[in-house]
């Protein structure tokens, strides 16, 4: 397979504060609708007396992307990260474990481990110290109770989630973090063996797409997403104006969501493309002004991801048969980015970026 010379775009100051600002988005939109989810009843439920009840309706309608921002997480994970790989596979520069697996893994390794430590807490206290057993029986259609074993906590220890073994406990959202490491450990093998055949690396990507795609037809296709993301990243496109495709991007981001979930998926590679492509043409001066606050901000994102969860699910199961819909939505909310503040404050590595995509948009 002939190759030619190329490399990734790098990324400004300003493009990375941008991203910053994307991420802090998609993390709230993620939190909101997980509380949304767990404290305030359906649409069903709430559009037999509409004019009582506009500020739920506005929340469920305003924060049920989360799906399609977990998706998103993982075209940025791939426009941070396989495009380094794309890179190293056409310039022939393979990359070494230590240089590519063993800096991924250090930088992954300690916000799961936070994760679940997190989760075993919360789910101890919810499951048995409060004897919640029904609310943890059905966590928006999972049963958490059921995923809290040693099988599933290991296997989330070893990111095997959720393609061998369930998230551990209430902890669902650790499913991307699962994907994520077994994209890095995909895109990886396919770069090596690349550097010796280039047809058999591609002939390798083929059947590894399809032969997963039988019994996990997400894996496959959030990882076309993944190296569609790198893809981006290497590309260079004609000047089209950062708001046309950010419009572009958001009309494709908000359409997705009323496609099923794998049509959902795959759109992410249309929505993050012109996303990504706006974000490095935008300029705006306020950005730079308020750089170092947009940073600190961001940098919890991960830390946020990670967590929320287990703690949003322990809050709402004590304030929700006590407080109105309304009421234990602002509770829930507040307690768990109390919580967040907190660790963020004793736990020294999220003052820095951990994980592309989630919490990292440097040059990886």
């Amino acid at each position: 397979m002939r190759r030619s010379k190329m490399s990734v775009n790098l990324i400004s100051a300003e493009e990375s504060t941008l991203h910053d600002i994307l991420r802090v988005l998609l993390i709230a939109q993620v939190i909101l609708g997980h509380i949304v989810a767990l404290c305030i009843p359906t649409f069903s439920a709430l559009i037999h007396a509409p004019e009582h009840h506009l500020p739920e309706i506005f929340l469920r309608f305003t924060t049920r992307f989360g799906a399609q921002s977990a998706y998103l997480f993982v075209f940025l994970s791939g426009y941070m990260i396989a495009g380094h790989l794309i890179e190293s596979i056409l310039n022939n520069r393979p990359l070494s474990v230590s240089d590519f697996l063993l800096n991924r893994l250090a930088k992954l390794y300690p916000g799961v481990l936070i994760g679940l430590a997190v989760t075993l807490l919360a789910d101890t206290v919810g499951i048995y110290a409060l004897g919640k057993y029904e609310a943890y029986s059905d966590v928006i259609g999972t049963a958490a109770i059921n995923n809290y074993s040693l099988k599933n906590f290991v296997g989330s220890l070893l990111f095997f989630q959720p393609t061998v073994v369930a998230p551990f406990g209430s902890n669902a959202p650790l499913w991307t973090l699962g994907y994520i490491f077994q994209y890095y450990m995909a895109g990886f093998t396919i770069a090596k063996i690349a550097g010796r055949n280039g047809w058999f690396a591609l002939l390798f990507s083929i059947l590894l797409l399809a032969l997963v795609a039988v019994v996990r037809p997400e894996w496959s296709i959030l990882f076309a997403v993944w190296v569609a993301g790198g893809l981006a990243r290497t590309t260079g496109i004609e000047r089209r104006g950062p708001v046309f495709l950010l419009c572009i991007g958001g009309f494709a981001f908000i359409a997705s969501n009323l496609m099923p979930p794998l049509v959902s998926a795959a759109m992410c590679a249309v929505i993050g493309a012109p996303i990504v492509f706006g974000l490095r043409e935008l300029r705006a001066n306020w950005i730079t002004r308020h750089a170092s606050v947009i940073r600190r901000l961001s940098n919890k994102t991960f830390l946020a991801y990670v967590v929320h969860f287990p703690i949003v699910v322990l809050c709402s199961t004590i304030v929700s048969n006590s407080l109105a819909p309304i009421y234990a939505f602002a509770v829930t909310t507040a307690l768990c980015l109390i919580f967040i503040e907190i660790l963020s404050r004793v736990i020294p590595f999220t003052r820095r970026k951990k994980i592309a995509g989630l919490g990292d948009s440097k040059n990886a």
